[in-house]
């Protein structure tokens, strides 16, 4: 847990190479932790490393398959890549996990805009931001407890 959490500083810091380093510490120590594979996929989409963020968030979900997050996260580097279908689907998942977050809305929706498809995804997305946080994205960074 220190070593993501001190990977978090190192991120916040805009210390990359530290961060990601830390982070791959803390796998490599127990490489059951959500929260650093969630971290490092993150980093790693930040740099537009696609295949290595889709393997981090892959990892994630294998260990919290009921968070969004990762599947938010894993389709959006899905999305960089083209693979669109992939991008619905890991969507789709974020909103069935049932958390209130309202981007899986947001993407899904922006996909099949550009493909001429027609959705009511909108409506939802929006009634799911609070209106105390407007348009506000959840935090990406996941601390250890």
């Amino acid at each position: 847990m220190a070593l993501n959490n001190r990977g978090v500083a190192q991120l916040e810091l805009n210390a990359l190479g530290a961060a990601e380093l830390d982070l791959s510490a803390a796998i490599d120590l127990d490489p059951q932790q959500f929260a650093a594979h969630c971290n490092r996929g993150w980093l790693r989409l930040g740099q537009q490393r696609y295949n290595a963020a889709i393997q981090d968030f892959t990892q994630a979900i294998a260990r919290q398959p009921h968070l969004p997050m990762a599947y938010v996260y894993r389709g959006s580097a899905l999305q960089k890549l083209g693979d669109l279908q992939g991008a619905v689907q890991d969507y789709s998942d974020a909103i069935a996990c049932g958390d209130p977050v309202a981007l899986p809305y947001c993407y899904r929706s922006a996909i099949y805009q550009s493909q001429g498809i027609r959705c009511g995804d909108r409506r939802p997305g929006i009634s799911q931001n609070p209106p105390d946080r407007p348009g506000r994205s959840p935090d990406p960074v996941f601390r250890a407890a």
